[in-house]
């Protein structure tokens, strides 16, 4: 006779507890990890998804306006929602980026270089 035990008896209330947390955070590092902005000189391009993946790339000389939202836990640990308004009434939000306000203010250099050469072209 050969005895085996049960799921159940295994199933206790911190495990299953355990596993329901540990699922979302799992999730969460995916999804992060399978989430890229890159800001180069003339050019913003948004890159995301794990299996259904879109790309998006807008113009550094198209922005109007560059917003920098936090949380209280994004205060905390320093993430933040930037919303960038576009030229056409379109806004873009990178939501959940590490400094905020340091990549607001990198975009916001790209903008004066980008200002720069277009005077330096005009004269």
């Amino acid at each position: 006779m050969e005895v085996r035990k049960s799921v159940w008896a295994e199933m206790t209330f911190l495990k299953v507890l355990f596993f329901w947390l540990i699922i979302p955070v799992i999730v969460a590092i995916v999804c992060a990890k399978h989430y890229r902005v890159k800001i180069m000189d003339k050019t913003i391009t948004v890159n995301q998804g794990v299996f259904s993946k879109s790309n998006a790339e807008y113009a550094v000389a198209g922005i109007t306006q560059i917003t920098v939202t936090k949380s209280f836990w994004g205060g905390i640990c320093n993430y933040g929602t930037v919303s960038i308004s576009l030229a056409g009434n379109k806004r873009v939000a990178l939501e959940g980026i590490i400094n905020p306000y340091g990549v607001k203010a990198f975009i916001e250099n790209k903008l004066m270089q980008t200002a720069g050469a277009t005077h330096m072209l005009v004269n």
